[in-house]
């Protein structure tokens, strides 16, 4: 367990470089995680915010974020509400970074095309299980409510996490997302190309073939946030994933219940799935900012919180609407399912 001294110093690198103002006596600690023995194991560089309020004995809540492409953990540090909610509410917050990566890819992309890195057992998706791991050798974690989530490649990545690691993860959310498995022939470079996606059904064989242990049964609750006007990962993207994880649980596919979640101009619709005292899923669809006809440029990022070239302030934050979905999901108490 690290000692508040300790965590002092190991910040101290992040706080010259520039770090964003935090609650006072919180900390951003910097770490790396060792390559192991395993296929596709690589060194990975992450940070971890540590609220205030974190006494160093008491079990708090453990959330991973994932850049997307052309991003690092400090787009996604900087950029999301994530720190302010974890100090109001006392939870770690974990900032993994890809580090390095093979195969042919954009800057900085997780590989949730590839098939050896979407596996138990090996490459990214086992890295960063590990890493969680790690974290907990550090820090008091609760086991019950450790949760991920990202943007893009990093969305897609927190869904292969959360099909992969479903005995881990107490629930999951993407951010402009892909389902398990999907090609990267899914991701559009242009507004006029609308993706080449594989059927639901192949996405569900997908699911069921990576968890066919018993212990990979346990039904895991996901949140898709999703910009309709997103020309790089297409709205069609979140439909998919939708329906595939409510096939491939046993889900009615009619929400039980619809609510308006617009704000600052941008309307958006919240859909929830499952049964009334604990969804499945959950979806936010918002008319998000329209890019150019031809290249999109500016309508692919995380919304309602931070500035950047993959982040608009304006609308609904997705940062307080997966907190929001988290909280109502622990590992220990499984989500009910309309047919039981």
């Amino acid at each position: 367990m690290f000692s508040k001294s300790l965590l002092t110093g190991l910040s101290c690198a992040l706080v010259l470089m520039g770090a964003p103002p935090e609650a006072q006596g919180a900390e951003v600690v910097s770490a790396t995680f060792a390559a192991k023995g395993y296929p596709g194991s690589r060194e990975r560089h992450y940070s971890v915010y540590v609220p205030s309020t974190y006494d160093g004995h008491t079990p708090t809540a453990m959330l991973m974020v994932l850049h997307g492409c052309k991003q690092t953990e400090r787009d996604m540090l900087d950029q999301t509400s994530f720190n302010a909610l974890a100090d109001r509410d006392g939870f770690i917050v974990v900032y993994p970074f890809i580090t390095s990566y093979d195969g042919s890819r954009s800057q900085n992309c997780w590989g949730f095309w590839f098939d050896q890195h979407i596996h138990e057992g090996a490459g990214e998706v086992e890295d960063l299980y590990q890493l969680g791991r790690e974290v907990e050798t550090r820090f008091a974690i609760d086991p019950q409510r450790r949760y991920v989530t990202g943007l893009s490649s990093g969305g897609a990545m927190a869904v292969a996490l959360a099909v992969a690691r479903s005995e881990y993860f107490a629930a999951a959310g993407a951010a402009a997302g892909l389902p398990y498995a999907e090609s990267s022939w899914s991701v559009s470079s242009f507004c006029y190309f609308p993706g080449l996606f594989r059927s639901v059904a192949e996405d569900v064989d997908a699911m069921r073939r990576e968890q066919r242990a018993s212990a990979d049964q346990r039904v895991i609750p996901l949140m898709i946030v999703q910009s309709n006007n997103d020309c790089t990962v297409k709205a069609a993207a979140a439909e998919h994933l939708r329906d595939a994880w409510l096939d491939r649980y046993g889900v009615a596919p009619a929400a039980f219940e619809a609510d308006d979640c617009s704000a600052e101009g941008v309307r958006c619709t919240r859909r929830r799935y499952g049964t009334p005292d604990r969804s499945v899923v959950e979806t936010v669809f918002y008319d998000g900012a329209s890019g150019g006809f031809f290249s999109g440029s500016g309508a692919h990022y995380w919304v309602g919180d931070g500035s950047g070239e993959f982040a608009n302030p304006t609308g609904p934050s997705a940062s307080q609407l997966f907190w929001n979905f988290f909280l109502h999901h622990r590992l220990d108490v499984p989500p009910a399912l309309p047919s039981q």
